[in-house]
């Protein structure tokens, strides 16, 4: 499941362009922010930054319609009702064909 704190994580370093200036803005130390990004890209499946000596440079990711960058909220929805359904008894009917 996506962590919200990994998109806030991601939209400083985006903002800032570099993961110790992101740490200093979010309170964090360096290697939690960039554990953060490299769980996230995990999830995602895609590479988010291209890692550069002195900047973080942005891809141009191509995710998926369901995972946006840009819409954390939904995809934390989904992933919570992925997860009660994972859980919920599973019930079956058959199709009465007579």
């Amino acid at each position: 499941m996506i962590n919200l704190e990994w998109y806030r994580s991601f939209i400083e370093v985006y903002r800032v362009g570099t993961v110790s200036g992101a740490a200093q803005v979010l309170h964090l130390t360096q290697p939690a922010v960039s554990q953060h990004l490299a769980a996230l890209e995990s999830a995602l499946g895609n590479q988010l930054f291209q890692r550069t000596p002195r900047r973080m440079v942005p891809t141009d990711c191509k995710c998926d319609r369901e995972t946006r960058i840009n819409s954390p909220q939904k995809l934390h929805r989904r992933n919570t009702a992925n997860h009660q359904n994972r859980y919920a008894p599973r019930v079956f009917y058959r199709a009465n064909t007579g």
